[in-house]
């Protein structure tokens, strides 16, 4: 499939994380999930042109949608095992069990053929950028972030990955946004700054209820 309609169907798992928090008694709001339709709108924007705006699931998409499925079950992980544990043990372990339920993969033809001295002395410089930055900095900043953030809640602000790769490509690469991606953007920030104003509105109402309660 093409990164922009994988970007996409990935950020589907801002559905499926308080659909499938249904399953285990986590109810969310009606709130959160207008603002999740409202960011994956605007990834939708971001990502898929309008003469793609049907795409039809091949292979690819099948397995993008399987990516989906799986990021929604590992956040709902992380918020029911991280809380009161060493994050950065938790982590660890994460990292590594991710690693064991990936090797048998590499055993297949089509990777096998990539295990030369020439192609990962040629990956080096990839391997450690996703190994020290993307696996090991970022995600461990996303347990310490969801610990204190509800799941529904912390896939919103995580969608922005779409919104701030395209920006930083025009930045950095010189790629150039269109109205349409750029709209996009926009309406994926606004997302994220309306579900936190009023996720703090409820907290604040909650916790006034609570104070009442108990006088």
């Amino acid at each position: 499939t093409t990164p922009g309609i994988s970007a996409f169907l990935t950020s589907n798992y801002m559905i499926l994380v308080p659909l499938f928090g249904l399953f285990i008694g986590r109810r969310a709001g009606a709130l959160v999930w207008l603002w999740a339709a409202l960011a994956l709108g605007g990834t939708y924007m971001l990502c898929v042109e309008p003469s793609a705006a049907v795409p039809a699931l091949g292979r690819g998409e099948a397995w993008t949608l399987l990516c989906a499925a799986l990021f929604a079950v590992q956040m709902l992980c992380v918020d029911r095992f991280a809380p009161g544990t060493d994050i950065l043990a938790f982590s660890c372990i994460q990292q590594f069990t991710g690693a064991v339920c990936a090797a048998p993969f590499l055993f297949t033809a089509a990777e096998r053929a990539f295990f030369t001295a020439p192609h990962l002395a040629a990956a080096t410089g990839p391997l450690l950028y996703i190994a020290i930055l993307s696996s090991g900095i970022a995600y461990t900043c996303q347990n310490l972030g969801q610990v204190r953030t509800p799941p529904a809640l912390a896939t919103i602000i995580m969608a922005q990955e779409s919104a701030i790769g395209a920006i930083c490509g025009a930045l950095v690469l010189g790629d150039v946004l269109t109205t349409r991606q750029i709209v996009g953007c926009g309406v994926m920030l606004a997302a994220v700054i309306l579900s936190q104003i009023f996720n703090r509105t409820e907290q604040t109402r909650a916790a006034t209820d609570g104070g009442k309660g108990e006088r």
